[in-house]
């Protein structure tokens, strides 16, 4: 192989970072192939494996399946991996206050609706700092649930800009100025979506 050839240039990379093909590494004795063809001069056959799914060492372990499937929208079929991080030992987590809460009334309803209960059971327990825990986990519970209300809205907020995007972009094919612009503002308004 040439040193300045492209399969150099990968085979480097995939020592640097030990990276591996991991369909090949999984199926050594197998005959599987990701693009077939016709030779241009004589019209013979040509398979190859020319595409790879490359991994790391560390992720490998995560790796439950891998094949060849044919994929009818290309010439190359594709590479499929499936990966499985269900034994993952994961951590607590961190939850993050969503800010876009504090300008809801909805939410600012419910917090005040709280607040004014859970004041009145101050004296209920004998220590304070229980009292607070729970007020505080109680806040955390309103805003998760408002959160995904909130995030329900804007989403299907989103998909109603999206639909209306095309709609608009399929009346500006008509090449009416005032529909081309529509189609630009619905643009715009779509692009600075959060």
């Amino acid at each position: 192989m040439f040193r300045n050839s492209a399969g150099f240039t990968l085979q480097e990379i995939c020592t640097q970072y030990e990276l591996l093909d991991i369909c090949r590494n999984r199926h050594k004795d197998k005959r599987c192939y990701t693009w077939t063809g016709r030779h241009a001069t004589n019209g013979s056959i040509i398979r190859t494996r020319i595409d790879k799914f490359l991994t790391s060492n560390s992720l490998n372990q995560f790796v439950t399946d891998t094949s060849i499937k044919p994929f009818p929208h290309s010439d190359h079929d594709c590479v499929y991996l499936t990966l499985n991080f269900d034994q993952v030992n994961r951590g607590p987590g961190y939850w993050h206050f969503n800010n876009d809460l504090l300008s809801e009334a909805a939410f600012e309803s419910q917090i005040n609706d709280f607040w004014s209960t859970w004041k009145t059971r101050y004296d209920d327990l004998d220590d304070r700092l229980l009292w607070w825990d729970r007020a505080k986990r109680q806040f955390k519970i309103i805003a998760i649930r408002g959160a995904k209300i909130l995030g329900k809205q804007k989403r299907h907020e989103k998909f109603q800009l999206e639909r209306n995007l095309i709609r608009l972009q399929e009346k500006s094919n008509n090449g009416n100025t005032r529909d081309i612009e529509n189609y630009l503002l619905a643009k715009e308004k779509l692009n600075g979506w959060n």
